[in-house]
């Protein structure tokens, strides 16, 4: 009850339109009550599928190693191979595991629990195997020292399906790429069995899943069914096959929009592919969802390097993109991803713009930029306040960044980078653009963002100007704060045809209501000291310079970086108008 009535979009909203005052009380107490009773963490599967699962009491171990597949060749990454990502994450990773494994016991009171379920799903072991970091004697002792230690902790929070599902597909992957030389003991085999049944009994499939509900079917699921499918190589039972390839075709292909993990992530839809190409050993590429269509996308707008890529919405704790990403671009590979999926212009040879699932990917000339805008029907999931936030680069410099999220700890500054004001956008009145916490207690309609992209907006600049500037692309966003202030705000992408090296970011937030706003861009920290681009603010026709600070951005994480903030206060007014324009001056 507190942290509602310190919730600023919520005390705004009955400020704003007291007549909901009620409904907010009545679903506050709702809430509460759901909350209690564990209403939005029940799962919820098919009776039929319960049924089929019950029957499943005993597993009898039993692998085979001769399918006529060379796994080493599968999983390995050549030696050769310089490995671009960071893997500071896997160093961090297997200190705590080595301090877990040393005392033997969970710490009473952890800063971040992420850590620890990181340390033990050993993603960062694989990663060391299959990159010839560790032999199998070391590798072993390592499984057989953490399958021990789940063991003894089954009734704790360390014990999940999710944990557990990495743990189980990562087993058998080492045990397929050592084959022979690597023998499961008989805590291995007794953690597989027990956990496997485990996850059966705990899919996470919610039995409450909507656009509002605090829980929602997501990623998880699908590291469920892919620890399924690996089972079937250590268990001769046609059922758990059947199981796994029900739940991945009810349940896991409703996932993706467009072949992108609908979770408005773009680190997670890379984790999503690693699990679609393990899953592409048990189920025919016609039947996956073409997670290759984005990651192309960004491999040809030039996104796929670790100094351009695009970290929109929240970043994975396990696995990193380091972990994932020769997968992902090995399924992209096998996918046959070609050309077709670009769509260009007419009017310009060196423009393009396209739309997949609810990302706008767009470039001009050495300018490309990438722009998510979730759609109004869909759960937050995983997603940000990030609507019609660009991360823009020139040539492969980032120019304007995503800051991330450094962090899933409980803490104020950690779930500040999900907010409005944590992006490259303009922020009325203090309000998020799309409330995510205590959804539930919100009027529905207060949730339902409007947008329309593609077409000029009520451009000032091209209206007043005789430059030859083209419009890109642009956005007419009508967010929660409008449905408090009226109005809407439109963003313009707009570049000189004459001169390559300069873009222009034209905002226009327009109100029935007198409001401040905040206009906030966040740039990589090197700008504050290069000569490398000349940004000038206009607003309502007038220069002006921002204020500035150094803010943490995400490498991976917990690992951070700097960044700089280019903040610009508008006084209150019901109009609001600010070019942003970007001069590259020093290459």
């Amino acid at each position: 009850m507190k942290a509602l009535f310190s919730n600023n979009n919520i005390l705004t909203l009955i400020k704003r339109q007291p007549k909901y005052l009620l409904v907010v009380f009545i679903k506050t107490l709702r809430g509460f009550l759901f909350r209690k009773n564990g209403y939005y963490g029940e799962y919820g599967i098919s009776n039929d599928l319960i049924d089929q699962i019950k029957n499943i009491n005993t597993l009898i171990f039993s692998i085979d190693l001769n399918d006529n597949r060379n796994w080493y060749a599968e999983f390995a990454i050549k030696a050769q191979k310089k490995h671009k990502w960071d893997f500071g994450r896997h160093d961090h990773l297997e200190k705590i595991f080595e301090e877990l494994i040393d005392v033997g016991e969970m710490p009473v009171n952890p800063i971040d629990k992420e850590d620890y379920w990181s340390a033990v799903q050993v993603n960062w072991l694989f990663f060391n195997v299959r990159s010839g970091k560790t032999n199998e004697i070391n590798t072993q002792f390592i499984l057989n020292a953490n399958c021990q230690f789940l063991l003894k902790n089954k009734n704790h929070w360390i014990y999940r399906p999710f944990t557990i599902s990495e743990v189980i597909s990562n087993l058998i992957k080492i045990k397929l790429y050592f084959g022979d030389s690597l023998i499961f003991s008989n805590n291995i085999k007794r953690f597989l069995n027990e956990s496997v049944l485990f996850l059966l009994q705990h899919l996470e499939v919610y039995k409450n899943s909507s656009k509002n509900s605090l829980n929602h079917t997501n990623n998880h699921v699908l590291s469920n069914v892919r620890a399924l499918f690996w089972a079937t190589k250590i268990y001769s039972n046609s059922q758990i096959e059947d199981i796994a390839e029900y739940i991945f075709k009810e349940y896991c292909l409703p996932l993706f929009d467009d072949g992108i993990l609908d979770e408005g992530s773009t680190v997670y839809h890379f984790i999503a592919a690693q699990c679609i190409r393990d899953i592409s050993y048990f189920i025919s590429y016609e039947e996956l969802p073409r997670v290759d269509k984005i990651i192309n996308e960004l491999d040809k707008y030039g996104f796929l390097e670790p100094s351009t890529f695009p970290v929109i919405g929240d970043v994975s704790p396990d696995p990193s993109l380091c972990s994932v990403m020769d997968d992902a671009m090995e399924i992209t590979k096998k996918m046959g991803q070609e050309s077709h999926f670009l769509v260009k212009s007419q009017n310009s040879k060196s423009l393009c713009s396209q739309n997949i699932g609810d990302y706008g990917l767009h470039n001009y000339g050495n300018w490309k930029w990438i722009v998510h805008a979730r759609d109004s029907s869909k759960h937050i999931q995983h997603s940000h306040n990030d609507y019609g936030s660009p991360v823009l680069i020139y040539k492969n410099t980032t120019i304007i960044c995503d800051l991330g999220r450094p962090s899933y700890m409980n803490m104020e500054e950690a779930k500040n980078y999900a907010s409005t004001k944590y992006h490259s956008v303009p922020q009325i009145s203090g309000l998020d653009q799309n409330p995510r916490a205590i959804r539930d207690i919100y009027p529905k309609h207060f949730l339902v963002p409007n947008i329309t992209n593609s077409v000029p907006f009520d451009s000032k600049l091209l209206e007043n100007c005789d430059k030859p500037y083209e419009f890109v692309c642009g956005g007419r966003y009508l967010l929660y704060p409008n449905y408090l202030y009226g109005g809407f705000w439109v963003r313009n992408f707009i570049c000189n045809s004459d001169d390559q090296q300069e873009i222009i970011i034209e905002d226009l937030v327009n109100l029935n209501k007198k409001s401040y706003v905040h206009f906030r861009f966040f740039m990589p920290s090197f700008f504050s000291k290069s000569a490398m681009v000349d940004c000038e603010y206009r607003l309502n026709g007038i220069s002006i310079f921002p204020s500035e600070k150094k803010i943490l951005r995400n490498i991976s994480y917990g690992q951070t970086a700097e960044a700089y903030e280019a903040k610009i206060f508008s006084e209150p007014s019901v109009m609001h108008h600010l070019t942003t324009k970007l001069r590259i001056v020093n290459e």
